[in-house]
């Protein structure tokens, strides 16, 4: 009796003291985050190659598809975006979302997960057609931003903007193209003051604009991959990086391509002309599927994650001679996550 007296009192001494230990490990960024294993190795293998040199920036394009999947727990969504490395998260916050009361309140949610856990948040603004048709558009739809700041708590505010105007995307006949546009994007809309740098022109003007109606509030911008080297030919002579970077804080190039030469090609251009450090990111696609898109050859996910970490470590090895190389960017979670936690 004496001897199961003290058995017994052993298995609780060792649950009481196990307890503790459990608990720690499910608040770690991993047991949040519900990393298995292999996803926990990945990561660690990921993040030791975009953090390089500590002021590397690693962001990530962010929509509905990952946020609605994640409602429930935002937490968990900021862990993983840490776990893998990332510091910094594109947000999809549309004039439509920032008129809804709930989607509101939810980006209010995951921008306070995403800074508890060290991570900027900037709102992805301007990715369709309309700004490109009326400047009253481009100057209500800062706005949103700035009102949305304001009605929010300091931990919930937007830190910047993203643009992801595709002037290269406004050809004439396509759905979500206005009508009313004055220039649209043609093969043989290149050269001196034709419709092609027409549409880039406008793309600066509705970043300066909105640049001015931000009030000090930072703008960035995707870029075509093609742009500068287009401009140094002469067909579009608005195009320089540099004329990008006037009311830009930085560019993140659409080097979308499957194999880490190609993709380092693509953005070689830009990154030996930027006249600015620390302003040139290159965005990787990880995600198959999304509008416009080009197929299986432009995204690295179909080659799977050790593919991926291939094309990281290639381009910032590449990129690193050149000043002006900001960091590597994912376009976009979803297709990332899809990579990260496929067990092949």
């Amino acid at each position: 009796m004496f001897k199961k007296y003290r058995l017994t009192i052993s298995i609780l001494m060792a649950v009481m003291l196990f307890a503790p230990c459990a608990g720690a490990a499910e608040n770690t960024d991993a047991g949040i985050a519900q990393a298995t294993p292999q996803m926990r190795e990945r990561a660690v293998n990921l993040s030791r190659i975009l953090n390089f040199k500590p002021e590397y920036r690693r962001g990530v394009f962010m929509y509905d598809r990952t946020i609605s999947g994640y409602e429930k727990n935002p937490e968990k969504l900021a862990a993983r975006c840490k776990m893998l490395g990332l510091t910094e998260v594109y947000y999809s916050f549309s004039d439509k979302h920032a008129a809804d009361k709930k989607d509101s309140d939810r980006a209010a949610a995951f921008s306070a997960a995403f800074h508890k856990y060290g991570l900027k948040v900037y709102a992805l603004k301007y990715d369709g057609a309309e700004a490109f048709a009326s400047e009253s558009y481009v100057q209500k739809s800062a706005r949103t931003v700035l009102d949305y700041n304001q009605s929010v708590k300091p931990e919930s505010h937007f830190d910047a903007i993203i643009a992801d105007l595709e002037p290269h995307i406004l050809k004439k006949g396509r759905s979500y193209v206005p009508r009313d546009l004055k220039y649209y994007w043609d093969e043989k809309g290149y050269g001196p003051g034709k419709s092609n740098d027409q549409l880039v022109k406008q793309a600066l003007t509705i970043l300066s604009m909105a640049k001015q109606e931000l009030k000090g509030l930072e703008i960035s911008e995707a870029l075509g991959f093609f742009f500068e080297s287009r401009y140094q030919k002469g067909e579009l002579p608005s195009a320089s990086i540099n004329n990008f970077l006037e009311p830009c804080a930085f560019v993140t190039i659409m080097a979308y391509a499957n194999k880490p030469e190609k993709i380092f090609r693509m953005a070689e251009a830009q990154l030996k002309n930027s006249k600015r450090p620390g302003s040139v990111a290159i965005c990787l696609k990880t995600s198959v599927g999304t509008m416009n898109d080009d197929g299986i050859e432009s995204s690295l996910q179909p080659q799977g994650w050790d593919k991926l970490i291939e094309a990281a470590d290639h381009v910032t090895k590449a990129a690193e001679k050149y000043p002006s190389f900001r960091g590597i960017d994912f376009f976009e979670y979803a297709g990332l996550e899809k990579m990260w936690e496929n067990k092949q």
